[in-house]
């Protein structure tokens, strides 16, 4: 007889999954392989930055503010008068006895001195970068779990890094179920429809720098049987076949080829009829076949195992301002509906995007946000959970 599961609420689907799995061992890669990648581990500075002091400026370092000629010495120059000068370009060394860099367009040069223009105000420290300005050896400057963006790579190599440790990459298998699904430059003919949620569960992936190959086995419960048996990734994203059908093979499968149903079935509209699995340290999701239903569950279920996986907290939901919008009557389970996110006067607002059914794809053309229930009828808040934005604590 046929193990039945019970439907969970979403919260819980959620906890159940980080739950299962744990944070992904660390690997050390080359800083330009980074990009996109979340670190393992905190990074801690070696040196100063600056390095030493240094000018932030073309121009002259002076050895004090004082008005009236400041004679010209060498940049190596170990003793200066009190009105010595030297010249510096921007980032170069200044010497000990300088204490302020004068812009040269404010300098005029005669008779082997430096004069400053009248009307250019001279003060201490002015356009001098002092060693550790910035921070100073032994200061961690990167915490663990911060998604790897260009600016923080800069900020590694300026630290002396070669390479960062990450969370090990991912490997997705990508399997589209249902013998109606055809792909471009096949013509659709008798309930044929294009394989949209292949290409867009690939690139979901790639928007997370990870690798996904694709297969599409149709009803065949076999294929789809041999080839869980067969997985050798890290994650497993079936499209179809999660439901109560006869031709919906995801759960027999999974159980056929050692997967642990963990979950078959959350109060969540769309995204009923998820399962969530595991097989050592692998782990498999059956995804709804409706593409708004499985962008949902992407987002909602998911990205929650991927961040998991990063060592990064479970994402919450913000509060953000919807005016006069109500849910259409669903049936009775807690809603999704995608969203535009945008910043006006430093709040955060949101434009509901409508679907009319599960299958529905405008909406997500422009869909940056996932807006939760309905907002409270007093603030006009909803909540709202991000899908394009990944936690990056500094």
């Amino acid at each position: 007889m046929e193990k039945k599961h019970s439907m969970i609420e979403i919260q819980q689907a959620r906890e159940t999954i980080r739950a299962k799995l744990a944070p992904r061992s660390a690997v050390s890669l080359p800083l330009e392989d980074c990009l996109g990648r979340i670190t393992a581990q905190s990074l801690v500075a070696a040196f100063d930055a600056p390095g030493f002091d240094q000018s932030a400026m073309d121009g002259y370092a002076l050895a004090s503010t004082q008005r009236g000629p400041h004679p010209l010495l060498e940049l190596r120059a170990t003793v200066a008068s009190p009105l010595g000068a030297c010249r510096v370009a921007t980032g170069f060394p200044v010497p000990e006895w300088t204490n302020c860099v004068i812009p040269q367009e404010n300098c005029q040069f005669a008779d082997g001195a430096i004069m400053v223009q009248e009307d250019y105000p001279l003060e201490k420290e002015q356009h001098v970068r002092r060693r550790g300005g910035s921070f100073s050896a032994g200061t961690e400057v990167l915490s663990a779990g911060a998604l790897v963006a260009p600016g923080l790579i800069a900020l590694a190599a300026s630290c002396g890094c070669a390479e960062l440790p990450v969370r090990a990459p991912v490997m997705a298998l990508h399997i589209a179920t249902g013998s109606e699904l055809i792909t471009p430059p096949s013509e659709p003919k008798g309930g044929q429809v294009f394989d949209s949620n292949g290409p867009m569960i690939a690139a979901l992936l790639a928007e997370r720098r990870i690798g996904c190959q694709r297969l599409m086995t149709g009803d065949d419960a076999e294929l789809l049987c041999r080839t869980l048996q067969d997985f050798s990734g890290d994650i497993l994203l079936i499209s179809g076949g999660s439901g109560p059908g006869e031709q919906d093979h995801t759960v027999r499968s999974l159980e056929k080829s050692g997967f642990h149903i963990h979950i078959a079935g959350v109060r969540s509209r769309p995204g009923k009829p998820l399962i969530f699995a595991t097989r050592g340290d692998q782990a498999a999701f059956g995804l709804p076949g409706n593409p708004l239903s499985q962008w949902v569950c992407f987002h909602v279920f998911v990205q929650t195992a991927l961040d998991r996986w990063n060592g990064v907290p479970l994402a919450g939901l913000i509060s953000a301002h919807c005016e006069n919008w109500r849910q259409p009557k669903g049936d009775g389970r807690p809603s999704w509906t995608p969203g535009t996110l945008k910043y006006a006067e430093g709040l955060a607002c949101v434009e509901p995007l409508p679907w009319q059914h599960s299958s529905d794809l405008l909406p997500l053309a422009r869909a940056t946000a996932l807006l939760f229930g309905e907002p409270d009828p007093a603030t006009q808040q909803i909540p709202t959970l991000l899908t394009r934005e990944h936690p990056n604590p500094l």
